[in-house]
């Protein structure tokens, strides 16, 4: 009897218990506050439209590798340019380019844009910043910026960086307020001015802040081989019409090499571009380092809004990595032929006494030291003219630049004679 009460008690509290749940479910749906989920990353953020703009992806906070995608849509971009850059929280600029978005007026126009970072982030956030530019002035009229996190990110104290090109044709060190790109196309809108040349090869360009308030632009040191240039004459002609920079100067050694030197600059709606180029001809090929700075007239701005930026400090920075600048292996060169007129020339060698010509084995010669050059690349045998100061002892290795003329009634066995403009020891 009492076993048949305690299993008629245990079914009547199930039942009951039952009740209590399901009443508790209806008092639940019945509620209006939305059940709490655990976010996870941006998935949930609305994205809107401003009327310019939508960035899908990446979201605001989302996470970013040096190689990522930006998507979205567009509207009403004059020519359909969208200047885009990433920078990290120190400001350092990790990538700079424009893209096109065509047919975009009065509509939306779908875009994706490939961004590759050329530098590694400093802190382990930053954002990507896209800005429409005025046609007229330069000015920004429009900007949108989204927060994003590195997966890459380095808090190294080391500021020192270097670039080597392939097959270690040069070198060059700079520091890590300054970018550095391959393509044009990626920074060309670094500046109102480009700081980097159409024909580049490497290019490193200022991104720090130490001119934050100024009427400073851009700086850059870029790197160039202009294929045209195929001859040391045409190399060293710098008074053509499409040069910024005509007006010949000094030449200039940079790491125990002779370079060509030039200045110039042009200007235009209130913007000026200073420039001074250095070319060395070397493996047939017109190797020239340029160095830009870039600014505004105070005129454009606010009177008391901005202050003259420091020049001579920007040109002592570009000058730090033009000294840095070495070649690499030389590669053999073309053997220079004598021809009729004068022909420019860059042979680097070895200064000897030049070997009479036609000298037998055991056959008496005079004892007196023509001074001459002989060529690494080739072995052949150059006299020097002109009585250039200062000859190197014998066995000392020089670059020399000048003019090659015939000298076949030479007693000595040269291919030529160079009448030299300029002499520097390796």
């Amino acid at each position: 009897m009492n076993s048949f009460f305690v299993k008629a008690s245990k079914k009547y509290l199930f039942a009951v218990a039952v009740i209590v749940l399901l009443a508790a479910g209806c008092a639940k749906q019945s509620n209006n506050q939305p059940q709490q989920t655990q976010p996870t990353g941006n998935q949930n953020q609305p994205v809107v439209f401003d009327g310019r703009l939508q960035i899908d992806s990446p979201k605001e906070g989302d996470t970013v590798g040096q190689t990522f995608t930006v998507t979205g849509k567009a509207q009403d971009w004059f020519e359909g340019n969208i200047s885009v850059a990433v920078l990290d929280t120190k400001d350092n600029q990790l990538y700079t380019s424009s893209f096109t978005v065509p047919d975009n007026y009065g509509q939306q126009a779908v875009f994706s844009q490939p961004i590759t970072l050329v530098r590694q982030a400093a802190t382990d956030s930053g954002r990507i910043e896209f800005i429409d530019y005025s046609a007229k002035d330069g000015s920004v009229v429009y900007k949108k910026t989204i927060t994003i996190h590195f997966i890459n990110y380095t808090t190294s104290n080391n500021n020192l960086l270097s670039y080597a090109a392939p097959q270690d044709a040069f070198s060059f060190h700079y520091t890590d307020d300054f970018g550095f790109n391959t393509d044009i196309k990626q920074i060309r809108s670094v500046s109102y001015i480009p700081v980097c040349n159409d024909n580049m090869v490497a290019c490193v360009f200022y991104t720090g802040q130490a001119y934050k308030g100024t009427n400073f632009e851009g700086a850059g040191v870029s790197i160039n081989i202009n294929k045209s240039l195929n001859t040391a004459a045409k190399c060293y002609n710098f008074a053509v019409s499409t040069n910024a920079a005509q007006t010949k100067v000094p030449d200039v050694g940079i790491n125990g090499l002779i370079f060509r030197s030039a200045t110039g600059g042009d200007a235009g709606a209130g913007h000026f571009h200073k420039v001074q180029v250095y070319r060395n001809f070397r493996n047939n090929s017109c190797y020239e380092i340029a160095q830009n700075v870039s600014y505004s007239s105070i005129s454009n701005f606010e009177p008391g809004s901005i202050k003259e930026f420091n020049q001579d400090e920007a040109w002592k920075k570009l000058q730090t990595i033009i000294n840095s600048f070495t070649f690499g292996p030389a590669v053999a060169e073309t053997p220079v032929s004598v021809a009729p007129g004068p022909n420019q020339v860059t042979l680097t060698g070895t200064i000897v006494c030049l070997p009479h010509r036609n000298a037998q084995p055991g056959q008496p010669q005079t004892l007196e030291c023509a001074i001459g050059l002989k060529e690494s690349a080739t072995g052949k045998y150059y006299g020097l003219k002109n009585n250039y100061k200062p000859i190197y002892d014998t066995n000392s290795k020089v670059q020399v630049i000048g003019t090659l003329v015939d000298d076949s009634k030479s007693n000595y066995d040269t291919v030529g004679a160079i009448e030299v403009s300029s002499i520097v020891k390796l």
